[in-house]
């Protein structure tokens, strides 16, 4: 496998790693303020649910990011340049 090739493995490992571990961050706290918030006047949960939504679309982004890196990687010859543009004398 060339460098490129999994430089680009790491950091989207990496990426979907942070982004996950800062949504479930995010519904932890948004979910504990919701509750208590929700305990003392329950108008406010449709307001927490929708909060929740959101951080949870954080999660969601992040398992596309690396996906996409990955696909983008396969239009390359693992060197950063691509396969498709390349110049007619190189051949």
């Amino acid at each position: 496998m060339p460098l490129f090739t999994g430089v680009v493995h790491l950091g989207a490992g990496l990426s979907v790693g942070s982004s996950g571990l800062a949504a479930g961050f995010a519904i932890g706290i948004a979910g504990e303020a919701g509750v208590r918030g929700a305990a003392v006047q329950p108008r406010l949960f449709f307001g927490m649910i929708f909060i929740l939504i959101f951080a949870e679309v954080l999660g969601i982004y992040s398992i596309l990011f690396p996906c996409l890196c990955s696909w983008v990687n396969g239009f390359t010859d693992g060197t950063g340049g691509s396969r498709t543009h390349r110049r007619a004398d190189s051949e």
